[in-house]
């Protein structure tokens, strides 16, 4: 199993938030995804590729603190839960100005 780069998810803006930079010619592939919602407000979150501009996922948070989703167990024998194209980052895109927070565990290459 290859090892797993992690970062963290901390945001309250709206639009768009780059979580993963893309590198040239490297593709951002996305294993386990977590997200958390700080506020007692429903939140719509894209997931988007930067380079391309594309939509890859469209998610919904509860209206309730602490409400949130997990997708994929980190494990890299199984297909990633998001790619980006070759060059992409991994953006987090939120529809309100409420706190979201999470962490997300990828392998870029």
């Amino acid at each position: 199993m290859a090892r797993l780069q992690h970062t963290g998810i901390a945001t309250s803006s709206s639009g768009e938030n780059a979580v993963v930079a893309g590198v040239t010619g490297e593709q951002v592939r996305v294993y386990r995804l977590v997200l958390i919602n700080g506020a007692a407000t429903a939140q719509t979150i894209t997931i988007k590729d930067k380079a391309s501009g594309s939509t890859i996922a469209t998610l919904y948070l509860p209206s309730s603190v602490g409400g949130g989703l997990i997708l994929g167990n980190g494990n890299t024998s199984e297909c990633p839960v998001f790619s980006s194209v070759a060059g992409g980052a991994f953006i987090v895109n939120l529809s309100a100005a409420t706190a979201v927070g999470g962490f997300v565990q990828y392998e870029q290459l």
